[in-house]
């Protein structure tokens, strides 16, 4: 009895394993957004790989260098949109000028498919970190729905190659020094 039980399972098994075709599989190849919202608690590095640094608004007039009124720049939690760096043709056709500055239309780079890799958004101090897994990344910082806008233009950020890399961010579009 027991060799039948034996064969049948055999059999249940190889009925199983015949009845998986790979056209059964899904081809299609997927692509994944990680979403990375950084806490408030978190100020300092906690990670061993990658960037971290904060992310300052500049806005107004900044060249005037009076002692008794000094211009601060505010914390900012704008998007960092990190794509691969395959993409950077297509992103680069979706630039323009505005004021002397470099942007970047965001609804033309949906609508050629290309998709951030990571989206990392700061804390309410401006700190944010992120581990690129030994990865370059093209970056640019979401001011709004349809704009991107890195200072002088789309930045890489190369591997750190285990390394922890300061990294502030300026968002000075709005500024003059």
């Amino acid at each position: 009895m027991r060799g039948v039980n034996k064969l049948v399972l055999a059999i249940a098994v190889l009925l199983l394993a015949a009845s998986c075709n790979k056209k059964d599989v899904p081809q299609k190849d997927y692509f994944f957004t990680f979403k990375v919202k950084m806490s408030k608690k978190i100020t300092e590095p906690t990670i061993i790989n990658g960037y971290y640094g904060t992310m300052n608004l500049y806005k107004g007039d900044f060249s005037v260098s009076d002692s008794t009124n000094t211009k601060q720049p505010v914390p900012a939690t704008y998007e960092i949109l990190l794509f691969e760096t395959s993409q950077k043709d297509v992103i680069d056709a979706t630039s323009y000028l505005k004021d002397g500055k470099l942007f970047y239309d965001l609804k033309k780079i949906k609508k050629a498919k290309v998709e951030a890799k990571f989206i990392i958004t700061p804390n309410k101090s401006g700190f944010y970190q992120f581990d690129p897994n030994d990865a370059d990344y093209l970056a640019l910082i979401c001011i709004n729905k349809r704009t991107g806008y890195y200072p002088g233009g789309m930045a890489t950020l190369p591997s750190p190659n285990g390394s922890t890399r300061k990294l502030d961010m300026r968002v000075d579009y709005q500024a003059t020094f």
